[in-house]
């Protein structure tokens, strides 16, 4: 698999077509399509930094020159459906939102640790004089 084809499936693997991709990165359609039609590798860095960014890839991948062992990595993450929706939702929205979500996330997450405690929120480990 090449490098363009790799990232036109990970385009489609993350909800867009080429023309909606295009769109979320501010690039325009014609030029992401000679880009994945022809070579990235003589893309400008700036716009292999979008296509990257947005797909939450490294950059540093792109210098792969076979990229069949790296779609069964990226396949083993084991992610059900609900979840592979969710990070496809989640990768629509904008940056600032993006954090919003990661906010409540964290918020929930420190919420349902509460470092040892019962549900009325005592240590049952503390020594309780009697």
């Amino acid at each position: 698999m090449t490098r363009e084809e790799f990232i036109k499936q990970l385009i489609k693997q993350n909800g867009y077509n080429i023309k909606s991709f295009a769109a979320a990165i501010s690039m325009p359609y014609s030029t992401l399509l000679s880009m994945l039609n022809n070579s990235i590798g003589g893309a400008s860095v700036e716009s292999a930094i979008k296509i990257c960014e947005k797909l939450n890839i490294p950059v540093e991948i792109l210098k792969k020159e076979n990229f069949s062992n790296t779609t069964k990595i990226l396949e083993k993450e084991n992610l059900n459906t609900h979840e592979k929706e969710f990070i496809k939702k989640y990768r629509q929205l904008t940056a600032e939102q993006q954090g919003a979500i990661e906010n409540s996330i964290d918020y929930y997450i420190k919420a349902n640790t509460k470092d040892e405690t019962t549900e009325n929120g005592e240590d049952p480990f503390a020594n309780k004089v009697g």
